[in-house]
């Protein structure tokens, strides 16, 4: 069962497609898609160059720093909430807060991935994830994390002595599925506006390990993103105590 809140944490979640690269990509694609979904919904549209990679290289007195841009084409429907992204090989699905449901989201996945493959007939899938980004704060600082939180760092008492930690990272990993699945979770700190508060950010992630088992049959993807759904949502609340539930204002039916 999906616990609901007034005041629930949720950024941002997303769903991401990389396709086997192919040489169909050219500058008349993302119109073709975008006639697809329909003007109407997605009323913005935008073109943005963002960092794929980089490379640093060391000579003898100076060091050289290389990135890698790719282009992508957003479109942003009028409240700029739902947002599609496309590239050359890449599809995601983007839902800002609010966050109705995975009821309301899961349909617009499935109709971006349809108008993707319309004008495009990719190879395969090489990669499928499911991603919930999740901030909030909690009052006092990391020596109260086990009030909120089942999931965070550990450090000794003897550590303790000599250090007062003001910042971390963790992150968790498990297989699902019998390994065709990966599960992944990641807890950071983040700034706070609030005096003697910790802002923190949790992401949690559902990749598809092995991405020909479900390759691009549409009833496939449906069944692996409501699996992935599941669990991603028993992880979540797993990481939750009662204390930060109220502070979520969970609503009792």
């Amino acid at each position: 069962m999906v616990r609901k809140y007034s005041n629930p944490p949720l950024e941002e979640v997303f769903c991401e497609f990389r396709f086997k690269p192919s040489d169909e990509w050219d500058l008349a694609v993302p119109g073709l898609i975008y006639h697809e979904l329909g003007p109407d919904k997605y009323p913005n549209r935008e073109q943005v160059r963002l960092p794929a990679s980089a490379r640093v290289s060391a000579g003898p007195e100076v060091v050289s720093y290389e990135a890698r841009l790719v282009d992508r084409v957003k479109f942003l429907t009028q409240d700029r909430r739902t947002i599609v992204q496309l590239g050359s090989d890449l599809l995601s699905v983007h839902r800002l807060k609010p966050y109705e449901s995975w009821e309301c989201f899961k349909p617009t996945i499935k109709e971006a991935f349809d108008a993707y493959l319309k004008p495009l007939m990719p190879e395969g899938l090489i990669g499928l994830r499911l991603r919930y980004i999740d901030r909030f704060e909690i009052q006092g600082g990391i020596q109260n994390l086990r009030r909120y939180l089942n999931f965070g760092p550990f450090a000794g008492e003897e550590l303790c002595k000599y250090e007062q930690f003001s910042a971390f990272i963790v992150g968790v990993q498990s297989s699902h599925e019998e390994d065709r699945d990966i599960l992944r979770m990641e807890l950071v700190t983040t700034s706070s506006d609030k005096e003697e508060s910790l802002g923190l950010a949790l992401d949690t992630q559902y990749i598809l390990n092995r991405p020909h088992e479900v390759g691009l049959h549409i009833d496939k993807i449906m069944q692996w993103l409501d699996v992935a759904h599941d669990n991603v949502n028993r992880a979540f609340e797993a990481c939750l105590t009662d204390e930060l539930r109220d502070a979520f204002g969970e609503v009792k039916e």
